[in-house]
């Protein structure tokens, strides 16, 4: 579970059927608001995933998740009411478990470490393209 930075929405990761839920936050008591998926399921309904991380963008405007199995990192735009909306997503290498996310000029920079295969992907959101992953591959031994 994270916590927005004004502490009012609370996002709690079901790592097992790959949801985010978000709760609306006040003096202890927490309120469901939305539940979303971390990829398209439509894609392949049997797909055997699980959601292995989310983290925030430094000015909590996007969420990241990055998803075991479906290998992806997925980007989702933070609506003014603290719900999710998917945008886009970007592959990476097998079995993502850790990410960083790192701004520097106005870009998101985020290192997606792998569980196998022994890689590192450096995604980079360039925001001057609209929201558009850029991917590099770094391999680590």
């Amino acid at each position: 579970m994270i916590f927005n930075q004004k502490g009012d929405r609370a996002y709690v990761m079901n790592e097992l059927n790959s949801t985010i839920c978000i709760y609306k936050y006040d003096h202890l008591n927490f309120e469901l608001i939305q539940t979303i998926d971390s990829y398209s399921k439509d894609d392949d309904p049997e797909l055997v995933s699980s959601l292995s991380d989310i983290k925030f963008n430094s000015d909590d405007s996007h969420l990241y998740a990055i998803n075991k199995g479906h290998d992806s990192l997925v980007l989702f735009e933070v609506n003014e009411d603290g719900t999710l909306t998917y945008i886009d997503f970007e592959d990476t290498s097998y079995a993502p478990v850790d990410m960083l996310v790192y701004n520097e000029e106005g870009n998101e920079w985020i290192v997606v470490a792998c569980q196998k295969g022994g890689l590192l992907n450096l995604i980079v959101l360039v925001r001057k393209k609209a929201d558009k992953f850029m991917k590099l591959n770094i391999a680590v031994w």
